[in-house]
C-alpha cells in the first residue's frame, strides 16, 4: 500500500528528499501532466481518485511530480494509471505520442522497442549510446574489465515462460470466442430456403471445426503451463471448463 501523508508540510519535505529523477521518471511526469489536462482533470478531482484507491497523494504532491520536484513510486504508478484511465506501461512508455525515449541515464531508443523490453518481449533496445558503450568495454570484441551485462533469455528464463504462455492462452482463447460468434451469427442469418439453411449450416459447421482446432491448442497450452508450474487463468467460457479442471487455478 502507498505510504500514507500526515499533511502538507511532511509530504514537501517527503519529496524534496526524493526529488532526484531519472529519465523514465521524468517521462512518467510529462504523461501525467498530458493524461491530467487532456481529460480536464483538476489536481483535486486526480487526489480524490488516488484517494479512493487507497494510494493518497496530496495536490501539493501531485504538482510536484508534474514540476519534476517527486519521484513516483511503483504502487503509486498503478494508482496513477489506473486513476488516469490508462496503463502502468503507458505512463512509462508513451507508445504513439513518443518516437524515442531515454531508458537508462544516456541510453535512448525507440519507445516500441523500449516498451517489448520491459514486457519481456525483446531484448534491451539498442541505442548508440550503448554500442559506444560496448565498443568502449570490448574493444576489438575483447573484453576488457567491468561485469559483463546479462544476456536476455527469452525462453529458458521462467520469467518470460510465463509470459509466452499467457500471451498464447489469450490469443487463442480470442480466436476460439470469434469463431463461436461467428457460428452463431451464421445459425442467425435471415433468409428463406432450402439452399439457404444449407448455407447456415455449413458456415456454422466450419466456424465450429475452426473453434475446435483452437481449442486443442489452446489445451496444449494449458498442458505446458501445468507442467511449467504456472498458476492457470480462470476458464473465462462455462463451455472450457473441461479444459481447466483439475490444475492450480
Amino acid at each position: 500500500m502507498c505510504a500514507d501523508h500526515f499533511d502538507a508540510t511532511l509530504q514537501a519535505v517527503n519529496d524534496d528528499a526524493t526529488s532526484a529523477e531519472g529519465p523514465l521518471g521524468a517521462q512518467v511526469a510529462a504523461v501525467i501532466a498530458r493524461l491530467r489536462t487532456g481529460q480536464r482533470m483538476t489536481y483535486t478531482e486526480l487526489a480524490a481518485r488516488l484517494a479512493d484507491l487507497g494510494c493518497p497523494i496530496p495536490v501539493l504532491g501531485l504538482r510536484r511530480i508534474e514540476q519534476r520536484k517527486r519521484r513516483v513510486d511503483v504502487d503509486e504508478l498503478a494508482a496513477l494509471a489506473r486513476a488516469l484511465g490508462t496503463s502502468p506501461l503507458a505512463l512509462l512508455f508513451p507508445i504513439g505520442h513518443a518516437a524515442r525515449v531515454e531508458v537508462l541515464p544516456g541510453q535512448d531508443a525507440e519507445t516500441w522497442s523500449a516498451a517489448k523490453w520491459f514486457t519481456a518481449e525483446g531484448p534491451f533496445p539498442d541505442s548508440e549510446a550503448a554500442r559506444r558503450a560496448e565498443s568502449r568495454q570490448y574493444p576489438n570484441g575483447h573484453y576488457s574489465g567491468g561485469a559483463p551485462l546479462p544476456a536476455f533469455r527469452r525462453v529458458t528464463e521462467s520469467t518470460a515462460l510465463s509470459f509466452e504462455l499467457y500471451r498464447a492462452h489469450d490469443r487463442y482463447l480470442a480466436e476460439w470466442t470469434r469463431h463461436k460468434q461467428h457460428a452463431a451469427l451464421a445459425l442467425m442469418t435471415t433468409g428463406r430456403g432450402r439452399d439457404r439453411e444449407r448455407l447456415r449450416q455449413t458456415q456454422a459447421d466450419a466456424a465450429e471445426r475452426l473453434a475446435l482446432a483452437v481449442e486443442e491448442l489452446l489445451a496444449d497450452v494449458i498442458r505446458r503451463m501445468r507442467e511449467a508450474g504456472v498458476p492457470l487463468p480462470r476458464a473465462h467460457d462455462a463451455r472450457l471448463t473441461h479444459l481447466y479442471e483439475g490444475g492450480n487455478e
